[in-house]
């Protein structure tokens, strides 16, 4: 997002520099602003003690973090941080809320509510929170997974029927499927195996190559108009999912082995250790899903609800 600012930046700055983030960084994310150092040193309040405070003050608080400012010193500071149990859609990661506290006396030095944050974090922590969900437990996850994916079939199935009755009325024409449809293709399905590419990329390309970051986005979009020339290629729908899906199990499974190499972590030493498990969970993740497209290349073409979608099985 500020990435795409350039122009901004190098207007605001009279053409002095065209990155985004050294002008909002401060605003939206002020530094700490840590106390001077006495030497002098004071019994402290519980910790326990400090935290019912702040829930009191700030009642719906859920503490994620506690951060300790200049402490074993008079002049410490207790910054007690977390999300609102009734709001954590705009008390996301990118806008935490926040009790500052005297940990001698347990007094308010400063708080941040949602009425003091900056409209900038909120719009950000609302943004994050429909892409991640953040802060909610594996069931609400798991029901927005559901939804998601609900939403994509819609997307794709309403697609497909739209196409069938472009088929239905143009059973003569071989070029019924015009460029809007195939736009529509490269648009939907194309960005699954362009995703997918990613991965590879990033494990793939060294760490110390120049400007990394634009040689992945290039590849990225370079293949995603890749797409749209496979869309025109074929005339049968099915063969471009089937084209697609192939793709992308290519990918997924050059991303583990592309993760592997990188890391030089082995599925073997993943297993036994206990601490990277997610690491396993992730790659054995991407294993399955290639399994998945690489089925769906394979044995599309015998699934009755697909083929009465396609030219080729068209009657």
């Amino acid at each position: 997002m500020l990435s795409s600012a350039s122009a901004f930046a190098y207007v605001a700055t009279n053409t002095e520099s065209s990155e985004l983030r050294p002008l909002v960084g401060p605003i939206i994310f002020p530094s700490e602003r840590i106390p001077k150092k006495s030497t002098e040193f004071k019994n402290f309040q519980n910790i326990d003690t400090l935290i019912e405070k702040a829930k009191i003050i700030m009642p719906h608080l859920e503490v994620t973090n506690i951060k300790l400012l200049q402490w074993n010193d008079k002049n410490a500071q207790i910054k007690i941080e977390g999300f609102l149990k009734n709001n954590r859609m705009l008390t996301g990661r990118i806008n935490r809320v926040h009790v500052l506290l005297n940990p001698i006396s347990g007094e308010l030095i400063d708080k941040k509510d949602l009425s003091s944050s900056h409209l900038a974090n909120k719009t950000l922590s609302a943004f994050y929170f429909f892409h991640f969900i953040p802060d909610e437990t594996l069931f609400v996850r798991i029901i927005y997974l559901i939804l998601s994916l609900a939403f994509i079939a819609s997307l794709a199935l309403g697609f497909l029927i739209i196409t069938n009755k472009k088929a239905i009325k143009n059973k003569d024409n071989r070029n019924y499927f015009n460029f809007t449809g195939r736009f529509s293709i490269a648009i939907m399905f194309g960005i699954i195996p362009s995703s997918a590419l990613i991965l590879v990329l990033y494990w793939g390309i060294p760490t110390e190559l120049f400007q990394r970051t634009i040689w992945i986005k290039g590849i990225f979009y370079s293949f995603w108009a890749f797409t749209l020339l496979l869309s025109v290629y074929y005339d049968d729908i099915l063969d471009i999912l089937k084209s697609l899906a192939l793709f992308t199990s290519i990918f997924l499974f050059s991303a583990v082995i592309s993760h592997i190499m990188a890391t030089s972590v082995y599925i073997a030493k993943l297993i036994k250790a206990d601490s990277i498990h997610s690491v396993l969970y992730f790659d054995l993740t991407l294993l399955l899903l290639s399994i998945v497209f690489f089925l769906f290349y394979k044995y599309s073409h015998k699934i009755t609800f697909l083929t009465k979608y396609s030219r080729r099985y068209h009657a």
